[in-house]
């Protein structure tokens, strides 16, 4: 009868060991797995933060490329009159004379 508890009790020794060591394996790969998400997590909320910088500096490059358009096509509006006087030969007005309407000088109905 002492051989058949020694065999249980050596049997419940190597299934005690043998739950320890895949409980240390579950824990150490819970731990991993966590360790792995928290990484995770944090570079793409750092990706995040990146990426609504450049949307702020994309759309503030958007403004300033809009008021270089706009200043462009003034510059070659202007160009353009320029090049259109000197085509048609107009010279400038040096005496200008306003002449101002009176009320009642005004056309009725």
């Amino acid at each position: 009868m002492t051989a058949l508890k020694s065999k249980k009790i050596s049997k419940k020794k190597y299934t005690l060991i043998s739950w320890k060591k895949i409980n240390f394996v579950l824990i150490s790969l819970l731990i991993l797995i966590g360790g792995t998400n928290l990484a995770i997590c944090n570079d793409m909320a750092g990706k995040g933060f990146v990426i609504r910088d450049l949307n702020r500096e994309l759309s503030l490059l958007s403004e300033e490329n809009r008021s270089l358009e706009s200043n462009l096509m003034a510059m070659k509006s202007y160009n353009e009159v320029k090049y259109k006087i000197d085509e048609l030969q107009l010279v400038s007005v040096k005496n200008v004379t306003h002449l101002s309407a009176k009320e009642s000088s005004m056309a009725r109905r």
